[in-house]
């Protein structure tokens, strides 16, 4: 079941929202998953298109909490340890500050 978003808003002409507790495929798809994704802020284009999104990446294998990001071709991005008892509204904060000008930057492109 799809999570519903805790925070929406526009970032020029990209849609952005904030999901808590997003299912990695693997376990979309019955299989076993050694990282879960308790916070993620996706920005989609105008045709709801996945081009960039930042995440809370619980490894639960080697006890990992980091901020990472993936671009809409799959490329992964780390930036270090997350601590998950900073709570939402600062995830969202820092995800918005890693994206926005990922999308000002795609935009330009």
């Amino acid at each position: 079941e799809d999570s519903e978003p805790f925070f929406e808003a526009e970032v020029g002409v990209y849609d952005v929202a904030a999901y808590m507790d997003i299912l990695p495929l693997a376990m979309r798809k019955g299989g076993r998953a050694i990282v879960k994704y308790p916070l993620v802020l996706a920005a989609t284009d105008c045709y709801g298109g996945l081009v960039f999104f930042v995440t809370v990446e619980l490894g639960e294998m080697f006890h990992t909490c980091n901020l990472c990001t993936f671009d809409g071709e799959g490329i992964h991005s780390n930036f270090g340890q997350w601590n998950l008892e900073e709570g939402s509204d600062a995830f969202v904060q820092r995800a918005l500050g890693i994206t926005t000008p990922h999308l000002k930057a795609l935009r330009a492109s």
